[in-house]
């Protein structure tokens, strides 16, 4: 494993990948010109058992989420997320948008909408990407929903 120290003093251990924007940076370095600071992608914030409300084919694409679910998993709007549909074991990233506060809509649109039918069953899930130096007690937060895509519990 190679260590990178940058002018500022602060030390990284790499894994030996190259980048190819590192480079920007003045690097003191061993016998490589380019390294990677390693960021790992974790689980931010779930939306657990969710129920889709809705497809829209017109619109342009993403997923319309009630402004209350978004706040409490603290996914902001545009903000991408995957969906995982229990029902038929779909997968798909887009972004989210907000849906009216306590409406219970949870809506795939555009071409999203035929990977998933009203009544569906389903988890959203939002990702960080975190460096060494912040991954000190990560914990995602876990909105698990009810009937009518209540919130009954975050945690």
């Amino acid at each position: 494993m190679r260590v990178a120290v940058l002018e500022s003093g602060s030390t990284y251990f790499v894994s030996g990948v190259i980048s190819r924007w590192i480079h920007r940076f003045p690097i003191k370095y061993g016998y490589s010109h380019r390294v990677v600071l390693m960021k790992r992608s974790l689980l931010f914030a779930k939306l657990h058992n969710c129920t889709l409300t809705g497809a829209n084919l017109e619109y342009m694409g993403s997923v319309s989420i009630d402004r209350a679910l978004l706040d409490a998993a603290g996914i902001v709007p545009y903000e991408q997320v995957q969906i995982v549909n229990i029902a038929n074991g779909s997968r798909l990233m887009t972004y989210a948008i907000e849906a009216p506060e306590q409406s219970g809509i949870i809506e795939l649109n555009g071409a999203e909408a035929r990977l998933g039918a009203p009544g569906d069953r389903g988890n959203i899930r939002a990702y960080a990407e975190l460096a060494a130096s912040e991954l000190v007690s990560p914990r995602p937060t876990v909105v698990r929903v009810g009937q009518g895509n209540t919130n009954t519990e975050a945690g």
